[in-house]
């Protein structure tokens, strides 16, 4: 990226590996950062994942962003910027109307950009859907932005190859965005918004006349001294009798409803997962108390399914590496009452229940061979020992 002056109103990102040069406003990438950090903001761990559309001007492989706009996300599937079918809707139509916008006329849609908050700064196989349908054309781009609380935001953009794959390890070249210090407010969706690289007006400085007065030589400046050392000594003595113990990450987890029966569905990009060995899905279902131990390829495929007997079930899901807890989850589901007995329901749903039941007989009865097995074993040797003569 050539470095670019302070006083510029625009930046450039290109690479000489790859013909497209890229200008963008440095005023309307502060205020993209600054949304992708304001959703960083909004949960306590992680946030959530935000994304938009990148409108400007295109001359062959030479583009020029200059506005933006958001892509609504109802976040049914979590945290991450995962995109529900109604959400895939929306978006096909916010692009037909910048097509047929005349506020529009100049602009075009030059690609999109998401934020991850969760992974690192590269391409899901999710991000590539999305860019493979909405975005295909082989000049369009997409801008992956990284922040992080109190620091200046990562981004790199992704492109295609002349053979149009896209390279979704990692960008080409990252660089960083300051996030614009006022609030980060989307563009209303009427249009763009078409942001000029003005300075923002000083703001007024209010003088304040300050009064002083004389200390008394009774002063508490003593006092309060000791009240510093007593609160210092008060802290460490509390911090060595309770260490701080590392807590263990938060899994969003998703549940939906089919008929009675539940899928409980996590994101198996997120690198808790991975690095996961071992999960333990703990189910309190009306009186019922099921307990469901994970392998790593099961917690690996994301989902889970659960045949429900009442309207009110809790989840908690416990992730394990080599032992040690890294994540926990507790969900709640609350949905209708079942008025229907389980073979009166949907032939699928009857399907999936008896095969959920006959793999709990089978583990069943595996634990009861095992247990038998083993006693045999054993008793053979004892026999094996008595009966040995010696030489």
């Amino acid at each position: 990226m050539n470095p670019e002056s302070i006083q510029s109103p625009y930046g450039k990102w290109n690479v000489d590996s790859h013909p497209t040069t890229i200008e963008y406003s440095n005023s309307v990438m502060s205020e993209i950062a600054a949304f992708a950090d304001d959703g960083m903001q909004r949960l306590a761990r992680g946030g959530i994942e935000v994304g938009g559309i990148l409108l400007g001007t295109r001359n062959g492989t030479a583009l020029r962003i200059e506005a933006w706009r958001p892509i609504p996300c109802e976040h049914a599937r979590g945290p991450s910027f995962l995109l529900s079918s109604k959400d895939e809707t929306g978006l096909g139509q916010l692009l037909n109307e910048c097509e047929a916008n005349k506020e529009l006329q100049g602009y075009e849609v030059l690609g999109w950009f998401h934020s991850h908050t969760r992974t690192e700064l590269s391409f899901t196989e999710e991000d590539l859907v999305i860019h493979d349908r909405f975005f295909a054309e082989l000049w369009m781009v997409a801008l992956v932005l990284k922040p992080k609380r109190h620091e200046p935001v990562r981004a790199g953009f992704f492109l295609r190859e002349e053979g149009g794959k896209l390279e979704a390890g990692a960008s080409l070249l990252e660089f960083k965005i300051h996030p614009s210090k006022m609030p980060a407010r989307p563009p209303r969706n009427e249009g763009p918004v078409r942001l000029s690289a003005a300075k923002p007006e000083a703001v007024p400085v209010t003088s304040v006349r300050v009064e002083r007065r004389v200390a008394s030589p009774f002063s508490f400046k003593w006092l309060t001294i000791v009240a510093v050392a007593l609160m210092f000594l008060t802290g460490a003595r509390i911090f060595l009798m309770n260490p701080p113990t590392e807590q263990p990450a938060v899994l969003p987890v998703m549940v939906t409803d089919q008929k009675g029966t539940l899928q409980i569905g996590w994101d198996h990009t997120l690198t808790v997962v991975r690095e996961a060995d071992s999960a333990q899905i703990r189910i309190t279902d009306g009186r019922a108390d099921v307990a469901k131990a994970l392998d790593a390829e099961s917690l690996h495929s994301g989902s889970f399914f659960y045949v429900r007997s009442s309207d009110d079930v809790q989840i908690k899901i416990t992730l394990y590496r080599a032992g040690k807890q890294t994540a926990v989850e507790i969900a709640r589901f609350v949905g209708p009452k079942l008025t229907n007995t389980v073979t009166e329901r949907d032939p699928s749903i009857l399907q999936l229940y008896n095969v959920i039941r006959e793999n709990q007989r089978l583990q069943q009865q595996l634990k009861k061979e095992s247990a038998r097995a083993n006693r045999l074993e054993r008793s053979l040797r004892n026999l094996l020992a008595v009966t040995k003569k010696p030489e």
